[in-house]
């Protein structure tokens, strides 16, 4: 059973220069006026589900278990219209995700085993008399973590599934003496993230040398620091988050080098 501590999180693509996340708020306030909302992102990229799942990913565990995730990205109910995606909510690691099924719960868990997935059936909240099916955060999602977050059971909030869209966006291929990888993010010091793993670097390279590839560049090493290199020089990293990242020393990697979301990065291993 996961303990609730009352703390709801929001992930979204609205910015902040609009009404949206104030309002999800509110609604999460007057439901739940001894909630904590915290602002994970605003800033995501306009329905770029990878994007939200590479910040949700490494930052969902670092809060209590029993905390309440708010999804607002591509987040239209499409069941009404016949489509296939709905909304849904998913139990995993002691933490609930409430969201569109879209394919980003999958690019969260990857190959891990969820505890619960629910489709959510609870009506649409009316706003001003009105049902507002575009803005489903405040309209449906609120009730839902307020129900979560104040110890409600999920299976109340509809009927259980046996899984989720796949979406495999993270998935690097590789063999014996290569990886194959992609820029799947690029930060705010435009520092190009793969979606290559520590771990998998490790077991591929098994202590050999390497050469890592991308555009007209050549890395050989992988740096600890940013300062391991000269300024503007390039280097190659394990950030935070435990994925290789290509970034330039006090300069920005994907401006100087043309990196890209979706290019390629190449690592060949030899003895």
């Amino acid at each position: 059973m996961i303990k609730n501590l009352g703390i709801i999180t929001l992930t979204t693509d609205w910015g902040d220069k609009d009404y949206y996340a104030g309002a999800v708020k509110g609604s999460v306030y007057q439901l739940l006026p001894g909630a904590v909302v915290v602002d994970i992102s605003h800033n995501i990229r306009p329905f770029d589900i990878a994007h939200a799942a590479y910040v949700l990913k490494n930052s969902f565990e670092t809060f209590p278990k029993g905390t309440v995730h708010i999804i607002g990205i591509d987040s239209e109910d499409f069941v009404a219209y016949e489509n296939v995606q709905s909304h849904i909510v998913v139990s995993y690691k002691g933490h609930y995700f409430i969201g569109a099924d879209n394919g980003i719960f999958s690019m969260i868990t990857g190959d891990d085993a969820v505890d619960k997935i629910i489709e959510l059936t609870t009506p649409f909240d009316a706003y001003q008399d009105k049902v507002r099916f575009t803005f489903s955060c405040r309209d449906r999602f609120v009730k839902a973590a307020v129900h979560l977050a104040g110890g409600g059971d999920p299976g109340e909030l509809g009927k259980q599934l046996e899984s989720f869209k796949e979406s495999r966006a993270f998935e690097p291929s590789y063999g014996n003496d290569f990886i194959k990888g992609i820029v799947i993010h690029i930060d705010h010091f435009e520092n190009a993230i793969t979606n290559i793993t520590e771990e998998l670097f490790e077991k591929v390279a098994a202590g050999r040398s390497f050469t890592l590839t991308f555009k007209r560049t050549n890395i050989n090493k992988i740096s600890k620091l940013y300062s391991d290199v000269k300024e503007i020089d390039p280097l190659a990293l394990f950030n935070g988050a435990g994925m290789l990242e290509i970034a330039l020393n006090r300069s920005n990697a994907s401006g100087l080098l043309g990196l890209r979301k979706n290019d390629t990065v190449l690592i060949e291993f030899t003895e």
